[in-house]
C-alpha cells in the first residue's frame, strides 16, 4: 500500500523510514519533492482554465521531481486513477505542462490538486552535491 519510488540515481542520504511518519503524507496520502524548475508563465492559463484558481495556487510555481515520490495507494487512490486519466490522455494533457523541465512527470501532483485543493510537498528546495 506504501510506495517509495526512488530512481535509479537517486541515493537517500539516511534511512527513508521516517518519510512514512511525516504528517503531511500520513493526511493526503501523498508527498513530492520539488524539482529545479518553476512553471513556465506560458502554461498557467491553461492550468488555471482546468484546475481553477484554488488549485493552480495549491501547485505553486514549481514543478516536481520525478526521481522520488512517496504514496500511499489507499489514501490516494482517487488522486492515482485521475493521474492515469490525465497520462492515458496525453495529447489533451501533456501540452498544458509540457517543456523544458516539465511534462507527465507534473501529472500527478496535479491530480493531487485538482481533487485535494493541496499537493503534499516538502518544503526544502532541490539542491546539488559536487560539480
Amino acid at each position: 500500500r506504501e510506495v517509495l519510488f526512488l530512481d535509479a540515481d537517486n541515493n537517500a542520504a539516511r534511512d527513508p523510514a521516517y518519510l512514512f511518519r511525516d504528517a503531511t503524507y500520513r493526511r493526503a496520502g501523498g508527498l513530492f519533492w520539488h524539482d529545479y524548475w518553476g512553471l513556465r508563465a506560458e502554461k498557467v492559463r491553461p492550468l488555471q482554465q482546468l484546475l481553477g484558481p484554488e488549485a493552480l495556487a495549491a501547485l505553486g510555481n514549481v514543478t516536481f521531481e520525478s526521481g522520488q515520490m512517496l504514496l500511499h495507494k489507499e489514501t490516494a487512490w482517487r488522486q492515482l486513477l485521475l493521474g492515469v486519466h490525465f497520462n492515458l490522455n496525453k495529447k489533451a494533457y501533456f501540452r498544458m505542462v509540457s517543456g523544458i523541465g516539465d511534462g507527465d512527470k507534473d501529472l500527478l501532483p496535479l491530480a493531487f490538486a485538482a481533487l485535494g485543493g493541496s499537493v503534499p510537498q516538502v518544503a526544502a528546495l532541490p539542491g546539488s552535491v559536487g560539480e
